[in-house]
């Protein structure tokens, strides 16, 4: 999984371009005989389980993921396994008005979001 690590360094680096990512993207695919379009659900999928591993922040994850939805260079699948990834992310990004002050949302929302999107998926939490 070196590949997708490098990919999710580069995702959330402030100092990473556009460029820079999309090249790591396409060798990566390159490397695992993935079409450029399979990248989203790929890379969805590891962020997902490094976070629900504790392996991986909150803050990294949700900004992981962001910045893949914003790539368009890898025609980004918006009614697929990375997209319900992202928006599980973006439920824990914001505190709603009926919510307890001391509540955190990404707890309440995005994990078990995730967790249960990654059941519904059929992918093994555990390594």
């Amino acid at each position: 999984m070196q590949g997708l690590t490098s990919i999710v360094d580069l995702l959330i680096s402030t100092e990473a371009t556009v460029s820079a990512i999309t090249e790591d993207i396409a060798a990566y695919c390159a490397r695992e005989s993935l079409p450029l379009g399979a990248a989203d659900d790929a890379i969805a999928k590891y962020v997902a389980l490094k976070f629900v591993r504790g392996e991986m922040s909150y803050a990294d994850a949700d900004v992981a993921m962001n910045a893949l939805v914003g790539l368009d260079v890898i025609n980004f699948d918006h009614t697929g396994f990375a997209w319900q990834v992202y928006l599980q992310f973006d439920n824990g990004e914001y505190q709603r008005s009926t919510e307890a002050r001391d509540s955190i949302p990404w707890q309440q929302y995005t994990l078990p979001g995730v967790m249960a999107l990654l059941k519904k998926n059929g992918i093994a939490i555990l390594p």
